[in-house]
């Protein structure tokens, strides 16, 4: 049994972060989606971040290739600098996790 099952088989929301100056990062997330993909609640929400958005000139991932990807795969997309924009991102998902009435008994994972 791995981690990932373990950790994802009740969440409700998962969300994946990748550094956009680190391609590698954002690769790794691709394998990580089909993990959570393959042990996650169809109904869970998915979201995938794109941190450090500050460091634009070091940026080796396109924003418009992590949008594209997002919606491929259902998920939500956010791009954050420093970690800032997150408390917007929290409040959306309570909202819509209590309106789906999804959040009670159900386990919030997030994996970096």
């Amino acid at each position: 049994m791995s981690l990932t099952y373990l950790y994802c088989r009740n969440s409700s929301c998962i969300i994946l972060v990748y550094d956009i100056t680190n391609i590698k990062s954002y690769e790794n997330i691709k394998n990580w989606m089909k993990e959570v993909e393959k042990h996650a609640p169809k109904n869970a929400i998915k979201v995938l971040i794109g941190n450090n958005s500050q460091l634009k000139h070091y940026r080796v991932v396109p924003k418009s290739d992590a949008i594209e990807y997002a919606k491929s795969v259902g998920a939500k997309f956010l791009e954050t600098e420093k970690g800032s924009n997150l408390d917007k991102l929290v409040f959306e998902l309570a909202e819509e996790l209590i309106y789906n009435n999804s959040l009670i008994s159900k386990e919030l994972f997030f994996f970096f």
